[in-house]
Formats: C-alpha cells, structure tokens, sequence
C-alpha cells in the first residue's frame, strides 16, 4: 500500500517536473544505452530526459540572464576570502576542474563528476520511436523514462550496428496524427551476434575492473557521487586480460565478399549500478583500453515491489536473459569477491553448465574484504561456493588480472599470442 502511493507520487512529481521542464522551453531528447541481439533479435535499452545538459549549465546560464550569482561566482569568492573548507567544497562543484579547453563550464568537464549524472528530469511514459535495420516499433517508456524494447527481423549482418532512437511528440501521438514531430535521432550501438560465433564475456563492473570499494558506503559514495570518471582507478591487469581473453577467441567467419571477417567475442558489462553512470563507464572503458561492450546496469529507487532493487536479483535475470536470446554462445564470468558474484556464476554454472566458458573471481586485497565481511581471507569459503561445479567449467581466482592472466596462459585458456 505504502510502496504502491510512493510509486504514484513518484510519477506525479516527474511528470509535473518534465511538464514544467516543458514550458520553459526544455524539450524530450533520448540517451541510448546500448543494445545486444541475434541475427533474428536485439535488445534495445535506452531513456527519455527532458535535456542532455547538466542542470547547473541551464542554472549558470538562467542566472547570467537575470543578473544573480552563479555557482562558479560563489566559488570564486570563497576561494579569495579563504573561508574555512572552500577547498572541499570546491571539489564537490566542480570548480577544481578544468577541461582541456580551459572552460569550467563546458559539459565535459561539469558533466565527469559523479553526482552530476543524477540529476535528470526523467519523462514517465514518454512515446518513443525505435528503429533497427528494417525494424521499427512505437512504444512509451516506463515509469522512469526507460525504453527496454525487443525488435525483430531486423535483417542485419552480424557485428556492431547502429539503431536510432527518438523521443515523440506525446499529444500529437494521443491524438493520433499522421504526422507527428520527433527529437533529432540518438545512435545507438548494438552488437549482432553471429550464429557461427561461439564464446562471450560477461563482466562486473565494480571493483572487478574499476576499484570503486563498494562494500565500503562512504568510499562508494565519494566515488560515484564525486570522482571524476577519468580519476577512478582500474583494477590493475584487468584490462589486458580481458583483451587477451577477447582475442584468444575471437571468431573468424565467411562474410559475402568472400573474405575472412574476424569477431571478438560480445562483452557486456553487468553491473548493479544505477543507469544514470552508464555514459561515463563507457568513457572509463574506452579511455583504459577494455573490450568495447554493452553496460547492462540496473534502476535504482523504489517500485510497486519494494524499496530498492536487488543487486543480486538484477544479475540474475540479466544472466538468463543473455542465455535466451544467444543460446549458443559459451560465456566467460568475470566477477570479484566483494560481493554476489561467486555464488552467482556458481549457481549460473549449475543449471547451464553447457553456457559457461569457465568462471574468473579476483579476489579483493586482505584491506578490502577485513572492510567489506571482517574477514582477510575468502579462498576457503570459494572453495565451498564451487563444489558442484562441473570439473569442465575452469575456475580462476586471482589477485588481480595479472594474475588471471597468467592462469589463463598456463592452463591454455589464453594463447601466448594473438593477432
């Protein structure tokens, strides 16, 4: 009853806002996630705002027009009356901070902050048009301005495509118009798999290949809320490995022209992070030189069926779903031990133990698990968390992707050299 009035008030609140957003002048634009499908079927995911622009740059500029301070003034004079913890309160701002273009202002740099990418005015129910290939459907978003849309018979070749998606003219679309007025096109990347490709990998994120010390709230907070993406740290190796690991099975196909058309096995990126860092943990991946995949990250907040999502739950559903939709593909888990992954990817093994590659946990340093559980060490109780798994799943524990690595090598998982 209590969630049920939560929810209503919810999309009561940002409808109102998106409505307001509206008058002002603000108009429904698309962020496209990212999408993964068979050569029969793709997932597109992606989310209706009201405005890609960081709200402070809508404030500095409203307030420029009538005259107020802005926050970039506010900061500049504290910082020359050197009040007590201007600095930290700078670095909360932004103020610190300047893009390679030396403005502080632009929205690469005020938009690389943690805590800037939650603040959006989501559209509930907002008409969308998704296109793929000649595939194309009008659906509305959900209550939080997602899209999270299966399109059919698309009729493109394996390998990355791109799908467009476009926010529609809601009244025009409720009074049925023939012709109705739609946002500029967003491009979407969306990864075809092959039915002659035969492995992928399956990745977390946090604190797999980007430290974040989740099991920690207060650290975790400073570095979703607060650290620049180009400032977070990747798990040292983890980078290399996975590259190694893409490589070392990549697929070599036939394409029309005749010539041989080499695949690096799909990646994806699960995560039970909200959707609103999805953006900058592409640029984090890009910038360390990952696998280029698909995040599949999860909704944070309240719903009809309780006050927060389940992180484990979430991992999941995702997992089963990938089986479903490319059920021929073997795939490799890469996870850590902070957390739910372990008992996950076991219990993932088990009942599709013909879908699994093999299983890679790295294990947090004797700090990070004495933080996290109270205990230095996790290896006994990872030996207990895989019995049951078949003898043909390999399973690697290490320390970092160094060390995952040079497992991989050893046993024959990743070739010594690849091209």
């Amino acid at each position: 009853m209590i969630l049920t009035a939560v929810t209503r008030f919810g999309d009561f609140f940002n409808a109102t806002i998106a409505q307001l957003m509206h008058e002002l002048g603000w108009r429904p634009e698309m962020i496209g996630y990212g999408g993964v499908g068979s050569e029969t079927e793709a997932r597109i995911i992606g989310r209706a705002l009201m405005s890609p622009t960081p709200f402070e740059e809508r404030f500095e500029a409203w307030a420029k027009n009538v005259g107020v301070p802005t926050v970039h003034d506010v900061a500049e004079l504290a910082t020359s009356v050197k009040l007590p913890g201007v600095n930290l309160i700078a670095d909360a701002l932004g103020e610190n901070y300047q893009s390679p273009s030396g403005d502080p202002t632009s929205s690469d740099s005020r938009g690389e902050r943690g805590w800037r990418q939650f603040i959006d005015a989501q559209i509930p129910f907002q008409p969308v048009l998704v296109t793929l290939g000649k595939a194309r459907k009008v659906l509305n978003a959900d209550r939080g301005g997602y899209v999270d849309v299966v399109l059919k018979n698309h009729a493109l070749e394996p390998g990355w495509q791109i799908a467009t998606i476009q926010a529609l003219d809601a009244r025009a679309v409720e009074r049925g118009d023939k012709r109705v007025r739609a946002s500029k096109p967003m491009l979407v990347p969306v990864r075809i798999i092959s039915t002659q490709e035969s492995h992928g990998i399956i990745s977390d994120v946090d604190d797999t290949v980007m430290i974040s010390w989740l099991p920690r709230p207060i650290v975790a907070a400073k570095n979703a809320f607060f650290t620049y993406v180009s400032d977070r740290q990747a798990v040292p190796g983890m980078s290399k490995f996975l590259q190694f690991l893409s490589h070392s099975h990549a697929t070599k196909t036939l394409a029309d022209s005749e010539q041989v058309k080499k695949f690096l096995p799909p990646t994806v990126y699960l995560s039970t992070g909200a959707w609103n860092v999805a953006p900058s943990l592409r640029r984090f991946l890009a910038r360390g030189i990952f696998p280029a995949g698909i995040p599949l990250m999860s909704d944070w907040g309240p719903s009809q069926t309780g006050w927060f999502r389940s992180g484990p739950e979430h991992k999941r559903k995702e997992l089963r779903r990938l089986t479903q939709l490319a059920p021929h593909i073997k795939w490799f888990l890469v996870g850590d031990d902070g957390q739910h992954d372990p008992q996950l990817y076991a219990e993932f093994a088990k009942e599709f133990p013909d879908r699994v590659a093999g299983i890679m946990i790295r294990t947090l340093t004797p700090a990070e698990l004495i933080l996290s559980s109270g205990k230095p060490s996790a290896l006994g109780q990872l030996s207990q968390v895989f019995e049951g798994v078949p003898d043909t799943i390999p399973v690697y524990v290490g320390h970092d992707g160094f060390d995952l690595a040079r497992q991989g090598r050893i046993s024959g998982l990743i070739k010594s050299s690849y091209r």
